[in-house]
């Protein structure tokens, strides 16, 4: 690997790569940005395969901030952050946002102590929620 200051280093072989902003790797991502640890002035570009370890759990790692509803609102997942259990034993949060494939199932139509039944990758989670009548 060579760096923009001029040195080099060598570092073949394979290595679990541990991302301080907990951004996770994408599948299709080739290259890291990588630097070092007392001059992150220097950095190099190192040539990457990502490997995918086959995700075995799924749970709520923290709850949406929203749950309690009057009948007839509609879900709020701000706030909510899902935790993937790898085969490798990675544990990988993932907050929730807009592009994440979930199926979500929720009946407010009337006032009760309830669920949101949440469905990501094919594992269900379910968060306690309490529906308040709309009087």
């Amino acid at each position: 690997m060579d760096y923009n200051d001029g040195s080099s280093f060598v570092c073949d072989g394979t290595y679990d790569l541990f991302i301080s902003d907990n951004e996770p790797l994408r599948p299709d991502q080739e290259t890291i940005e990588v630097w070092i640890a007392d001059t992150p002035s220097v950095i190099a570009l190192l040539e990457i395969t990502v490997n995918s370890s086959p995700v075995i759990d799924v749970y709520v790692l923290q709850e949406p901030d929203k749950t309690t509803y009057v009948v007839g609102d509609e879900v709020l997942l701000t706030g909510l952050v899902i935790q993937l259990e790898k085969e490798n034993g990675y544990l990988v949060p993932v907050p929730y946002d807009d592009s994440l494939e979930l199926v979500v199932t929720f009946f407010f139509n009337e006032a009760a102590t309830t669920e949101i039944t949440i469905t990501f990758l094919g594992f269900e989670m379910i968060v306690p929620i309490t529906v308040e009548s709309a009087e």
